[in-house]
């Protein structure tokens, strides 16, 4: 199954997790990251650069408008629906308030059980739905199904 994970990065630190996502990308082959940079600082763009030479599937979006998380999640969704052909797009969203790497790591951990939870509730509407409407909030996924469910 061809899924892909859209990461909206909101990170304004000198401290950027760069060591960390390029070891989680690298453990997963059969999913396509795709990252936004909403119009970080310099530094941040130069560890994005640095992690998409790193790993063969991981993708940069640079946004250079100050737009919101939504469509900067839609800018993202069109380049991974005309980049490859995916059966499952989510996303998360870095905001400050939360762990985005924890959730990446759940994610990952549980990818084929999350998929096919998702694929199934959209499977029994009636009407198909586009697919941007397919498109899944990690972080409101886990937070709906209790997070403690796929802790590892």
């Amino acid at each position: 199954m061809n899924i892909g994970l859209i990461i909206v990065l909101n990170y304004q630190q000198e401290q950027f997790p760069s060591g960390r996502l390029i070891d989680l990308f690298r453990k997963e082959h059969n999913i396509q990251f795709c990252l936004l940079n909403r119009n970080n600082k310099e530094f941040i763009l130069d560890q994005l650069s640095f992690i998409t030479d790193s790993c063969d599937n991981v993708n940069i979006v640079n946004i250079r408008k100050n737009q919101d998380n939504n469509l900067a999640v839609r800018a993202g969704v069109r380049f991974m629906q005309s980049a490859f052909n995916l059966n499952f797009l989510g996303y998360i969203v870095d905001d400050q308030d939360n762990d985005f790497l924890s959730e990446l790591e759940v994610f990952i951990l549980h990818q084929e059980e999350i998929v096919s939870m998702h694929l199934a509730s959209v499977r029994s509407k009636r009407i198909k739905p586009t697919f941007l409407q397919k498109l899944l909030s990690i972080q409101v996924f886990l937070k709906n199904h209790q997070l403690e469910q796929f802790k590892p």
